[in-house]
């Protein structure tokens, strides 16, 4: 029982493969406590060599608590945004955006051919 081989091409496959950037999400996910770690100790550090040339060495580490604290906050909280922007949902959101905004353009145009 032979059977011919089948010779299907990517661009008329029905079912074309769909990136949902899985893996820059797990990037993302797995670097996010390295990052916040890192984005904390940093302004820590930065906010107490200021805070130790301009205020008294008690204030000074209660800033650069602070500071460090803000940092990882800031640090988590655009790493979850990225993630956000990367999810299968706003891709598909963002898609249904750009055709119809293609749409409107297509009708526009049709406009100025009069």
């Amino acid at each position: 029982m032979d059977h011919e081989p089948r010779h299907c091409s990517r661009e008329s496959a029905e079912d074309l493969p769909y990136d949902n950037h899985s893996g820059s999400r797990l990037v993302l996910l797995l670097l996010l406590i390295p990052l916040a770690a890192f984005g904390g100790w940093t302004a820590y550090s930065v906010a107490r060599e200021i805070g130790m040339a301009l205020l008294d060495p008690v204030s000074a580490q209660r800033i650069s608590y602070v500071a460090g604290g803000v940092a990882m906050l800031a640090v988590v909280l655009a790493i979850l945004r990225w993630q956000t922007a990367l999810s299968p949902r706003a891709q598909a959101e963002a898609d249904e955006e750009i055709d119809e905004m293609d749409e409107h353009d297509e009708d526009d145009d049709d406009d100025y051919d009069d």
